[in-house]
């Protein structure tokens, strides 16, 4: 639980600042962290395929929001209100 959040805080900061690419960048990296454990502990069931899958959502659902809250302080600085 404590990796989701941190994944949706990281999420969060990239969506915040950066783009598309450095969120995919992210993702490739969980995959591969994923993929070597994995790999190192010779074990892959449906409930680590679905960890995989809700690291990713974290990650993904934390860039959304941090893209929504950079989204919404430009349209604040650019008003005329």
């Amino acid at each position: 639980m404590l990796t989701l959040c941190l994944l949706i805080l990281a999420g969060f900061g990239v969506g915040s600042y950066l783009r598309l690419g450095a969120v995919t960048a992210a993702s490739l990296i969980v995959l591969i962290a994923w993929v070597s454990t994995r790999l190192y502990l010779r074990t892959v069931g449906a409930a680590d395929i679905l960890m995989l899958f809700a690291y990713l959502s974290a990650l993904q659902g934390g860039f959304l929001l941090g893209a929504y809250a950079a989204t919404r302080r430009a349209e604040a600085a650019f008003s005329t209100k």
